[in-house]
């Protein structure tokens, strides 16, 4: 009898110890589980930040490139004043004119050798209210 009770005894003490060891691993995983999930989102925190910066700056950096590439366009242009205006009625034809002017400018006069494609642009500056009128003449040089 003696021997069955110490049987049934060390049965019982095995059962409870087991559900202990499954507690205590089921304790221990949801611990671990929470600290994972705790040093994922701070680490998803971090790396957030860390996309935000870079997206400032990269805006930043686009808008300097911007202001850059204007200031390089806005280099090779010119103003000029007290231009004649051709009288045409046509805008083409007033175009062409002052094209002609400005190649004959910048070739007797200043004799700086440039040709039709040399010249982007030309255009006049304001609105056109007819014969008489000495608006800027605004011309985009295609380099420096």
């Amino acid at each position: 009898m003696k021997q069955l009770i110490e049987v049934q005894l060390r049965g019982e003490v095995r059962k409870n110890v087991e559900e202990q060891v499954v507690q205590f691993t089921d304790i221990v995983k949801q611990q671990l589980e929470e600290e994972m999930k705790t040093q994922v989102d701070k680490s998803l925190e971090t790396v957030t930040e860390d996309l935000q910066k870079v997206r400032t700056s990269l805006t930043t950096a686009e808008a300097q490139a911007k202001e850059q590439r204007e200031k390089e366009d806005r280099r090779n242009n010119l103003i000029l004043y007290s231009v004649p205006e051709s009288g045409e009625d046509r805008g083409q034809e007033r175009n062409k004119k002052d094209r002609e002017f400005c190649l004959q400018l910048f070739n007797y006069v200043l004799q700086a050798g440039i040709d039709d494609n040399d010249i982007l642009r030309s255009f006049r500056l304001g609105r056109w209210n007819g014969e008489g009128n000495m608006r800027p003449l605004m011309v985009q040089l295609a380099s420096y």
